[in-house]
């Protein structure tokens, strides 16, 4: 699995900040939503996800980008034009 998610705080709004780098294969983001879900869980605090360091998304990656992005506290950020048109496109399916 070639993926890294890392952890931060964004210091002016208080929301934690997953950064994910890598190719987000079907693998890779049922890990994703898995870490997301075990946050949301145990935590109120607003999340946001930083997709810009990834460099491939399968279908499968982009529909559960979509699924995370309905979330309630969920955000994603750093949304290239590419990466948002693949998820909108899995919205659409």
């Amino acid at each position: 699995m070639d993926i890294r998610i890392s952890q931060s705080e964004d210091k002016n709004s208080g929301r934690v900040v997953l950064r994910v780098e890598g190719r987000l294969t079907q693998d890779a983001a049922e890990l994703l939503e898995g870490v997301c879900t075990r946050f949301l869980n145990r935590s109120y605090a607003d999340l946001c996800i930083d997709v810009d360091g990834i460099n491939f998304i399968s279908e499968d990656g982009a529909k559960v980008l979509c699924r995370l992005k309905h979330l309630q506290h969920v955000q994603l950020a750093g949304c290239r034009l590419f990466t948002e048109r693949l998820v909108e496109q899995a919205e659409a399916r």
